[in-house]
């Protein structure tokens, strides 16, 4: 009998300067898999991955641009920060010669299958 695997990812050809496709979820331990879902369930954070995959922005442009309050897209970036789905650099804006943080999504792989969901379920417990 073979498994079933949902796979979510972007499959468009990726810009020379991307890093390699990696995928998050394959190794992880129940408790990594579900703190990655648990962020990734969270309201907004479709929303701002969905904004990056146009390039690379700052907190306010995504707050603007998608209707989202700014404190919540900072905690989701930091959220997801943590969890490598996406990179933060200190960059210099080019109108107001000011240091911002420019947020940009890293490639991923989502992949639960129903052995990660029988792991996560009883915590590693056989």
């Amino acid at each position: 009998m073979s498994g079933r695997t949902l796979i979510i990812g972007d499959s468009r050809p990726k810009p020379p300067e991307r890093r390699p496709q990696r995928q998050i979820f394959g190794g992880d331990d129940p408790k990594q898999l579900k703190a990655k879902l648990r962020v990734l369930s969270k309201k907004y954070t479709w929303e701002i991955l969905a904004d990056l995959t146009d390039g690379k922005k700052n907190l306010t442009q995504i707050a603007a641009d998608n209707g989202i309050p700014y404190t919540t897209v900072q905690n989701r970036v930091v959220e997801m920060e943590k969890l490598n789905l996406i990179s933060v650099h200190d960059e210099t804006d080019t109108h107001s010669k000011r240091p911002v943080k420019m947020i940009r999504v890293e490639d991923f792989v989502l992949e639960v299958t129903n052995s990660k969901i029988v792991e996560m379920v009883r915590g590693g417990r056989s």
